[in-house]
């Protein structure tokens, strides 16, 4: 049997990559609910509690980064998307979205 190790270059990655964090602002709504964004992100949601809002951020932050992924030649030469990129890569990394949730700081 092959032990299979974690490719180094992939090490290499994650641990250039940890400084890249979302910060989340929220607010409560009148009805309870909550409504937050991803600062420098047009990513908004609402949800009906702050987890839930974290997860629904997380889901529409992976959206956003297949998107840039797949229109890579577009996001990544506009200039207000290209600064994204280190934060595109630090998703698609990830192996699942409760790893995506672990990236924002509320």
């Amino acid at each position: 049997m092959v032990s299979r190790r974690v490719c180094p270059c992939l090490t290499c990655t994650i641990y250039m990559l940890a400084r890249y964090r979302f910060k989340m602002e929220y607010e409560r709504e009148e009805d309870g609910s909550y409504s937050g964004s991803i600062l420098g992100f047009d990513v908004v949601a609402n949800a009906p509690s702050v987890d839930k809002l974290m997860v629904k951020l997380a889901e529409d932050l992976t959206e956003y980064a297949q998107e840039y992924e797949a229109d890579f030649e577009l996001y990544s030469r506009t200039p207000n998307r290209a600064p994204h990129f280190p934060f595109i890569l630090r998703i698609l990394i990830q192996p699942d979205l409760d790893h995506v949730v672990d990236l924002i700081d509320a």
